[in-house]
This record gives C-alpha cells, sequence and structure tokens, in this order.
C-alpha cells in the first residue's frame, strides 16, 4: 500500500502541471484534474480522497469558473468596456488558443490566448467608438481579467494537489 502512495505522488504532480497548461489555454484543466483525481480515487476504493471531498472539489472547480466569466466581466465593465467585448473576448481567446496550438504547440496557444483576446477586444472596442487609448484600456483590462481568474484556477490546482500529497 505504502508504494502504491508513494506511486501516486508524481501521478498527481503530473496531472496537475497538465491541468495547469490547460487552464493557461483556455482548455477545462480543472476538470480533467478532477476527472483523473475521481478515477484514482474510485481505483484506489475512495480510500485517498472520498466522495464527500470529491464533491466539494468538483463544487469549487465549477465555482472558479463562474468567478473566471464573472472576473472578465467585472475587469471589462470597470474600464466601460461593451458587452460585446466580453463575449467575443472569450472567443478570440478559444480561437487564438487553438490556432496557437497548431503553429506551437503549448507555448503557441498560450501567444494565441492572449493575441486573440486582446486584439478581438481592442478592435471591438474601437468599432463601437472608442478611441485608440480607451481602447486598449479596455483590452489590457480583459487581459488583467483573464490572468487573474487563470492564475486563481492554477492555485486551486496546486493547493489541492499539496492536500492530496500531504493528506
Amino acid at each position: 500500500m505504502i508504494f502504491i502512495d508513494l506511486l501516486l505522488i508524481p501521478i498527481f504532480i503530473m496531472f496537475s502541471i497538465l491541468s495547469i497548461i490547460l487552464i493557461w489555454i483556455n482548455l477545462p484543466g480543472t476538470f480533467i484534474y478532477f476527472f483523473i483525481i475521481a478515477i484514482l480515487g474510485a481505483l484506489n476504493g475512495f480510500n485517498i480522497i472520498s466522495k464527500n471531498i470529491l464533491l466539494v472539489i468538483l463544487l469549487v472547480f465549477i465555482l472558479f469558473e463562474i468567478i473566471e466569466f464573472l472576473l472578465l466581466g467585472l475587469t471589462v465593465k470597470v474600464y466601460d468596456g461593451k458587452k460585446s467585448s466580453i463575449f467575443l473576448s472569450i472567443l478570440g481567446g478559444i480561437s487564438g488558443a487553438m490556432i496557437g496550438s497548431f503553429i506551437f504547440p503549448f507555448l503557441g496557444a498560450l501567444i494565441g490566448l492572449i493575441m486573440g483576446t486582446y486584439l478581438v477586444t481592442y478592435f471591438n472596442e474601437r468599432r463601437e467608438g472608442k478611441n485608440i487609448k480607451d481602447a486598449v484600456k479596455v483590452a489590457d483590462s480583459t487581459m488583467l481579467g483573464y490572468v487573474l481568474s487563470k492564475g486563481i484556477k492554477s492555485v486551486a490546482v496546486i493547493s489541492l494537489t499539496l492536500y492530496l500529497i500531504y493528506f
């Protein structure tokens, strides 16, 4: 049993790193991490992690997804961005991440996410009649929202990994 527990530590670490990478390229890394933990828990008879803890983790991950979208909307609204910029920045981020991942996996996806989000927001705000300075502020706020939300989700995955390893 101790050998299995020692074997699980690198597995948790490996999947947490993969999850964080997926989070930053705008894919559902938290849910993939949850799915892997649930499978490992089921394989081990829920000795490592109980069903109740899994439920709490799932609810926390759902909450963080909601916070991600609310934070993006809040940061855009703080700088007087249009509602369409919120929606278009999400689409720009996803399409930029996909295009970037085809060009250069992982790093290209991150660059594509940033460029897609920023450029789509900027051009939408310019199309809506904002001057260059205000459009840049709104585009910057979109990036701030993304970085904050991705950082929060990454910290959650790291915290969960540490919890699983040490408790």
